[in-house]
């Protein structure tokens, strides 16, 4: 049944039908004398609508004025009479209030000492006192509870006086700062309470001076102080206070959260009449209608009640998961619209927890051509415009931290100008390692600006002169930009006044044309071919972005007024401070003047009070100016709870709404979707931050979301679909047990109504198939979206098949028969090796003669064994980076990366070596051990000096190379195993450094200058370039052994690798070395005996430093160098030579290749070589395949 509660007489006419009885009213021209009081602000706006409609229709005269209210906007109305000048405190309003009152008093639990607290605690904490606050509970109710916890703490099992102590202060304070100033709607409606308590009469009559019908219907629920409103009501004179709602006596475990409401409003003098009573005599397996079955046995018993009267108005689907839930879903509706003809107005979809589908909804309903009012509420401090607003003022307050750089300058809704390169910032900002500081933006680009001139002034090949002069071009735009990016935001430098940063605020909007780029977004996307959903999506788009706006610009009003009432009230208090002082002045003065001894002490101590008096005037008049980060806080705190909505157009399409909003409203169908066990019914979490237990509070959440379910049950005319996902990622979901209270009351399982979908894809398979589909629920392997049409289409043109005409998806089959017949030509070329050869990487053919003659000079380029080595390992990265001058992203490490680890450690080295070899001290000895390692780590203090690292661990690395009292550094493991090598090991000494050769190698003081050739470098018809490390000799007479040593702070490379030809460095050297050191000696070059590779590898994070001899020929161990013989190690000198000699025979491979166009993906192992490759997103290997070569 329906339950009225009157408090006078029963009304002549049912209220029962809502609409028909205000029509019946405006029919008499008695509107005035009644007030109608609805759940939903979204019911008052639909009722209003449709019955201005049907009154029309009926009487062809206008509805001037119908008084339907909301509890809130109706409890407003009766406090206005009270306190008209009170500003109202939105929820924004609300947790900035909070935030202050947090920071205001001593916090033991919420905050640390010292510290805010933390806007997450700030939020939970408005929560909490929100909604006490709407129970009607006051600061002295924490109170008695802290004195009962200390006094009984046996009895008070689970409140937490810490918590407790904590949260009266904050509440206690948070009313002080609302003052006389701010109301919200706990506070209006308990001075409204008040006062209908002392003057009933006098305040109804002020508010409602014609009523004499109050009628409240369909709430679902009351707080306290409502309840206690409508009872006072009940004594208004002349007032007929009417409440009409669903109940049923029998069914508890539904209704039972409206049992204390019946008996507290019968105890406040309200009478009861059931309307539209449920006839008990009627077997439940045979009760009619739909809304008194399930009135009566939604919930009630655990039994089976076998109804089978409804089944063919109910269907129960399940889907894989959530995307193919709501993709079934708008295949429904699709099917239901065009094959039905149920206008789309007519449906509704709803849940209990919109925040999972809304996104979903919002993504395929469009794609399904379905248009939609989807009324959910979006979080505005995740709106796109808004997040870049904050991002652009957060550059200033947080310093210019990079993060907040990129993303203000990259968003499409900011235009800082034509010459502000986004591009440009986010690489110089990545490269560079900058962090934060305006002047470090500036510092660290025009440092490698300069360095670049200076490389750019040396040898360079073209290639790589090419690529230096790129970098310059953009660090330049760099440095241009950022300060373009500082003059924007020169105006939030200042302390400024609330009206001033409001009015600076509007101005930066302005200037970097926020609202033209929500338009100019839509105009970019109009030069480019789009379906109606998808202008349905760009316009559902600009509306959030202007609704966004629109809502923080009125957050930003809302706060200023704030900061203002702040500032007036803090002069106020500075005044009364001041008025005080100057009354304890006068009262020392006439002090001063009995005590004639003190006179002059006392004249002068007044001097320096008015001075300070003074200085503390001239502050007060400056209070109310901030720095941008105090409104800032501000704002970013109010926008955490700040939310806004599209508006609803009526008669355009489905609705999407909350499951609240579905109540006392009537669809043609109704989608309930997310009936799942943890979402709907909600998980029940405990008010931990409250302090203490709430009795049945776990109960009262079940029974209204029961009630929520049961009023999405029954809002439907024709039928309703249920629906839920069974797996959420690897997760398995389970149903809800709402969903199993329906169906044990029903037997929509033996008549086949609940239905388990497969995934998509398999039903759309089965349909291709042809298997026998039941009509009505073929839905989600129907072609209802472009995707799914080309997707069909691709499947039909692959095997060959034709297709029917489709004018709707014209232009995508005719680019997709496009693509087919491209895929076809592929798939011909994959079978056969002599077509399409530069889709392979062969460019050959290909090319113009000009071309061709371009890449034939780079026959004669220099090349180092680096650049080989990335051509031999994959020529396509050689093609993208060294021709295309594609540089792969550079990735953002707080930390030293290897590269800078490498060269700092080849840095101190050159030093310390080249100082010892001036001295004669080579090789290390323990007699002069302690003197060398604290001139290395002096050598490497000053280089660390030009290093600037903001982490935490740059410390630790430093420790970790220099050492301290309580760990070994690198630099003296390095140093004690020299001494040890020398002593133990080798007969090798370590005489030449930095070795730099070629034409296009470096030169200067950071290479050894007695071997270094800054010459061209031809051998074996290749010309290269490079660096050795070290160069280790041994004289034997007129014969030089050698070794070139490479210090590694990494892996070295594999025998493996080197044997192949992908490694060619360490041939290389050994051959290059060999000349250099014939040509330095004046000897014969084959007195120069080669003596294999050493690989010093210095690990920085672990402090080691180990070595590693390669390719050292057999027969020269044991004497010279102190190692097992090894099978895969030459046998003799002239075997190395030869290996040697067949690198440059790669090497001159490679070259080949490079100069005709040779560009294939890597023809070896793509699980070695293509790991971690910064290419891959361009890289087609895996389209293509390995080349055969």
């Amino acid at each position: 049944m329906s339950l009225l509660l009157y408090n006078n007489a029963l009304p002549s006419r049912s209220p029962l039908d809502l609409d028909s009885y205000i029509l019946s009213v405006a029919e008499e021209g008695k509107l005035g004398e009644y007030a109608f009081v609805l759940p939903t602000g979204r019911k008052v706006r639909e009722l209003e609508r449709r019955l201005t409609d049907k009154h029309y229709e009926q009487t062809n005269k206008p509805l001037t004025h119908l008084p339907l209210f909301t509890m809130s906007s109706f409890t407003e109305a009766l406090y206005d009479q009270l306190a008209p000048g009170r500003r109202e405190a939105s929820m924004e309003i609300q947790i900035a209030l909070i935030e202050r009152a947090m920071k205001s008093v001593d916090l033991n639990y919420f905050a640390r000492p010292g510290r805010d607290p933390s806007l997450g605690v700030v939020e939970q904490v408005t929560r909490v006192i929100s909604g006490v606050r709407a129970d009607g509970i006051l600061p002295t109710q924490f109170e008695m509870d802290i004195q009962a916890a200390q006094e009984n703490p046996e009895l008070m099992v689970g409140y937490d006086t810490v918590k407790l102590r904590d949260l009266y202060n904050i509440y206690s304070e948070y009313l002080r700062i609302l003052g006389d100033t701010w109301i919200d709607y706990p506070g209006r409606i308990l001075r409204v309470n008040t006062e209908l308590f002392n003057n009933p009469d006098i305040l109804f009559r002020r508010s409602f001076p014609d009523v004499h019908t109050l009628l409240i219907h369909d709430h679902t629920e009351f707080t306290w102080p409502e309840i206690d409103l409508v009872t006072r009501l009940g004594v208004v004179e002349n007032l007929n206070a009417l409440l009409v709602f669903d109940y049923e006596e029998g069914n508890g475990p539904l209704y039972g959260n409206f049992e204390e409401v019946i008996e507290k409003l019968k105890v406040g003098g309200y009478g009861t009449e059931r309307l539209d009573p449920i006839d008990l005599d009627v077997p439940e397996e045979q009760r009619r209608p739909f809304t008194h079955h399930m009135r009566r046995n939604l919930f009630r018993t655990d039994e089976r009640i076998a109804n089978p009267a409804f089944d063919e108005r109910i269907g129960i689907y399940s889907f894989h998961t959530r995307e193919e839930e709501v993709r079934g879903i708008a295949g429904l509706v699709k099917s239901l619209v065009f094959d039905e003809g149920i206008p789309p107005e007519r449906i509704c979809i709803t849940t209990l927890n919109m925040e999972n589908y809304t996104e979903l909804l919002r993504e395929y309903l469009p794609s399904y051509g379905i248009p939609a009012n989807i009324t959910a509420r979006y979080p505005l401090e995740q709106n796109g415009l808004i997040t870049a607003l904050f991002s652009a003022l957060n550059i200033l307050a947080a310093g210019y931290d990079r993060r907040d750089v990129l993303r203000a300058v990259t968003s499409p809704y900011l235009s800082f100008g034509e010459d502000v390169d986004p591009a440009a910032l986010a690489d110089a900002g990545t490269k560079l390692r900058i962090t934060r500081g305006y002047q470090g933006w500036r510092r660290r680009i025009g440092r490698r600006i300069e360095f670049l001139l200076t490389r750019l002034r040396s040898g360079l090949d073209l290639d790589e002169r090419r690529g230096l002069e790129i970098e310059l071009e953009t660090l330049r735009r760099a440095e241009r930009s950022i300060e373009l990016v500082h003059d924007t935001l020169g105006e939030f430098s200042t302390h400024l006044s609330p009206t001033e940063f409001r009015a600076a605020f509007l101005r930066l909007i302005a200037k970097l044309k926020g609202t033209e780029n929500i338009l100019h977004i839509r105009r970019n996307l109009e030069a480019q071919p789009r379906t109606p959903a998808d202008w349905q999506r760009i316009h559902d788009e600009m509306e959030r972005d202007t609704r966004a706006l629109a809502r923080f610009l009125g957050l930003l009003d809302e706060l200023t007024e704030l900061f203002e009432l702040d500032a007036v009230e803090s002069e106020s208090r500075e005044s009364r401070v001041r008025e005080s002082e100057s009354r304890e002045a006068e009262s020392r003065e006439l002090e001063s003047r009995e005590l004639e001894s003190r006179e002059a002490e006392s004249r002068e101590l007044e001097s320096r009070e008015a001075e300070s008096r003074e200085l503390e005037s001239r502050e007060a008049r400056q209070f109310g100016l901030h720095r941008l980060g105090y409104y800032l806080d501000h704002l970013r705190t109010a926008a955490a709870r700040s939310f806004y909505t599209i508006r609803e157009k009526h008669d355009y399409g489905l609705l999407v709404t909350h499951l609240d909003q579905v109540q006392g409203e009537t669809f043609d169908v109704v989608i309930m979707c997310g009936l799942v066990d943890g979402e709907f019914p909600s998980t029940y979490i405990p008010a931990n931050f409250l302090g203490k237990p709430l009795e049945n509070t776990e109960e009262r959440q079940l029974r209204r979301e029961r009630i929520a379910f049961y009023s999405g049950l029954t809002s439907f005319s024709e039928r309703i679909y249920i629906t839920y996902p069974r797996t959420q990622g690897d997760r398995e979901l389970v149903r809800s047990s709402f969903l199993d209270a329906l169906i044990r009351i029903t037997t929509v399982e033996e008549s086949g109504r609940v239905v388990p979908y497969k995934e998509l894809r398999i039903e759309r398979e089965e349909r291709r198939r042809g298997t026998e589909l039941v009509p009505d629920r073929d839905f989600p392997a129907m072609v209802a979206t472009l995707d799914v049409l080309s997707e069909e289409a691709g499947t039909v043109l692959w095997k060959g098949g034709t297709l029917p005409r489709v004018e709707e998806g014209k232009e995508i089959l005719d680019h997709l028969k496009h693509t087919v017949a491209v895929e076809a030509g592929r798939a011909k070329a994959d079978e056969d090796v002599t077509l399409a050869a530069e889709y392979r990487g062969i460019l050959t053919d290909a090319l113009t003669e000009e071309e061709r003659a371009l890449l034939a000079e780079r026959r004669d380029n220099e090349y180092s064994a680096s650049q080989l080595e990335t051509y031999a390992k994959c020529p396509f990265k050689y093609f993208t980076r060294r021709l295309l001058n594609v540089d792969a992203p550079a990735r953002f490490d707080v930390t030293l990366t290897p590269l800078e680890r490498g060269v700092l450690v080849h840095a101190v080295l050159f030093k310390l070596y080249s100082e010892l070899r001036e001295k004669d001290e080579l090789p290390i000895s323990h007699e002069n051990r302690d003197e060398v390692i604290n001139r290395a780590q002096e050598i490497a203090e000053q280089e660390i000096e030009g290093i600037t690292l903001d982490h935490p661990y740059w410390k630790i690395d430093q420790e970790r190379l220099l050492g301290s009292a309580a760990l070994n550094g690198l630099i003296e493991q390095w140093i004690d195993g020299e001494i040890a090598r020398s002593e133990e090991k080798t007969e090798l000494v370590p005489e030449f450094f930095e070795v730099s050769f070629g034409k296009g190698g470096s030169s200067g003081s950071s290479t050894d200058p007695i071997l270094s050739k800054n010459e061209e470098i031809e051998l074996y018809d290749v010309k290269v370039r490079g660096k050795v490390d070290r160069v280790e000799i041994f004289r034997q007479g007129d014969v030089i052994y050698y070794a070139v040593a490479d210090y590694k702070t990494g892996l070295p490379p594999s025998r493996g690798d080197i044997e192949k030809g992908l490694s060619l460095q360490l041939m290389i050297y050994l051959e290059v070395i060999r000349h250099v050191l014939a040509q330095h000696f004046n000897l014969p070059l084959e007195n120069i005996r080669p003596s294999g590779g050493i690989y010093y590898r210095l690990n920085a994070r672990e402090v080691t430093a180990k070595d590693t001899y390669l390719f050292v020929p057999n027969e020269l161990k044991g004497e010279l160098i102190k190692e097992r013989k090894y099978k895969r190690d030459p046998e003799t000198v002239e075997e190395l030579e030869a290996r040697m000699e067949e690198a440059f025979t790669w090497a001159d491979q490679y070259v080949q290749g490079i100069s005709t166009g040779v560009y294939h993906v890597t023809p070896h192992d793509v699980n070695k070589i293509c790991r971690g490759c910064e290419y891959h997103s361009i890289c087609r290997v895996w389209e293509v395949g390995r080349p055969e070569v």
